[in-house]
């Protein structure tokens, strides 16, 4: 007789996604807490960034573990402190765009939102 015991399925929880952003002076781990196929908001801590700077990317996306690299580049910067909570640290939130994506990164970014039905 066949194992007929329900299968169980692990919940991954989509973000924040653990990335890494390097320059010609180093490396920083970011998070990312929104990915959409033109590029990412992400949260950098207490880093400070300029809008124009360029970097390039390295993450995995979960559950498809596609390893993305992509040049990218500041399109905004978010900076949010804690007014009503005076112990609050600083919030930086940075929008980056994609510069040269390969089509198949693209298309294991689409499946991924698609997955978690951000699109």
């Amino acid at each position: 007789m066949a194992n007929d015991s329900p299968v169980v399925k692990k919940k991954v929880q989509p973000y924040p996604i653990e990335a890494l952003i390097s320059s010609g002076t180093g490396s920083i781990k970011i998070n990312i807490v929104k990915l959409t196929l033109t590029g990412y908001l992400a949260d950098v801590g207490s880093s400070l960034f300029k809008v124009g700077e360029s970097f390039n990317i390295q993450f995995v996306i979960p559950v498809l573990n596609k390893t993305i690299i992509s040049p990218v580049k500041i399109i905004k910067t978010y900076d949010s402190w804690g007014a009503s909570l005076p112990d609050q640290k600083v919030t930086h939130i940075v929008e980056m765009h994609f510069l040269s994506l390969p089509e198949s990164h693209k298309e294991a970014i689409r499946r991924f939102l698609i997955a978690i039905k951000q699109v």
